[in-house]
């Protein structure tokens, strides 16, 4: 044995030293990194938590505005009610709209309403068909774009007829106007 130790000394050096990097040293080296790891994890959270708290004020009034613009934001759509209630209320309101600027309806007509669950809204659109002169049917657009709630137009398509004098031609034509309205809560 003793000359088996002299014969291959070195080599068993070598194992030795190979056995304790493997089993000491390695371990320790993982550990080291890990503990790095978690403590670079933490001191990033006690940062994030210094800065919130260092700003609370501040965050706190970001709150508050944003708070604000969310309700002003839900005031632009119409109030919950039955879709049929709805769609007969808005259509009599139309109908009265244009009989104020002067504009005659040959028709309307509701498209089939659009659930939008992400954003809690369902979309009533309606197809009006129209004549009038051009001076009443660019007043009635503005005021519906004038509305607190807000009042989609998807297409507004007209033609011109022929003119008469120095009076505006009459325009005929359609309108899709969508109205967004709040899901029941």
């Amino acid at each position: 044995m003793q000359q088996v130790i002299k014969q291959y000394g070195l080599l068993l050096s070598l194992l030795v030293f190979l056995l304790i990097v493997k089993f000491i040293i390695v371990p320790i080296y993982e550990w080291q990194q890990q503990t790095q790891a978690t403590n670079a994890l933490l001191s990033h959270r006690l940062q994030k938590s210094t800065f919130a708290l260092d700003n609370r004020n501040e965050i706190a009034r970001l709150v508050q505005n944003t708070q604000e613009q969310l309700i002003a934001a839900e005031n632009l759509f119409f109030d919950y009610e039955d879709e049929n209630a709805f769609q007969l209320n808005q259509q009599q309101w139309l109908e009265k709209q244009f009989e104020l600027h002067n504009i005659a309806v040959s028709n309307i007509g509701w498209q089939t309403a659009v659930p939008l669950d992400s954003l809690g809204l369902s979309q009533h659109e309606v197809q009006v068909s129209f004549k009038g002169n051009a001076f009443d049917i660019q007043k009635i657009q503005v005021f519906f774009e004038s509305q607190a709630k807000w009042i989609e137009f998807v297409d507004f398509n007209y033609r011109f007829g022929r003119r008469r004098g120095s009076k505006l031609s009459d325009i005929s034509g359609r309108m899709s106007l969508r109205f967004h309205m709040q899901e029941q809560q």
